[in-house]
């Protein structure tokens, strides 16, 4: 086997093992916050959320300092959706958020896309100024 086979199933096998590893983060992410209502006045650890497959890896720490990283325009942290949801739920609209979640194509708030976020806030803001249904 000459050198370029070889690194070349090296690489396939971490990209195996990366895929893997992935998947289980994710489930154990989902696993992590089924039943947990978070809220922004929640106290204690909130559950971690996996990384996207793919996504870059953290920068050197002596490049942390100096990296200055911004939201891309329209960017709505999930945190953020994910309180007006708890709001929303207190409130008695749960089977109103499942919907309005379910119609992004999604089964709970972490499978909704990154870039559908600040249009779910919008419509689920939108179920509180419509009142209970």
């Amino acid at each position: 086997m000459n050198r370029t086979s070889q690194f070349n199933t090296a690489i396939n096998a971490l990209n195996q093992i990366s895929q893997a590893a992935h998947e289980l983060a994710q489930l154990m992410s989902d696993l992590a916050w089924e039943g947990v209502e978070d809220h922004a006045g929640m106290s204690g650890t909130r559950p971690e959320v996996a990384a996207e497959n793919g996504a870059a890896p953290k920068p050197a720490p002596d490049q942390q300092a100096t990296a200055v990283v911004e939201d891309p325009p329209g960017y709505v942290p999930i945190e953020e959706v994910r309180a007006v949801l708890a709001e929303l739920s207190r409130a008695g609209l749960t089977a109103q958020i499942k919907a309005l979640i379910e119609s992004f194509g999604a089964s709970r708030l972490s499978e909704v896309a990154e870039h559908d976020l600040g249009a779910l806030l919008e419509a689920a803001r939108g179920l509180k100024s419509d009142g209970p249904k």
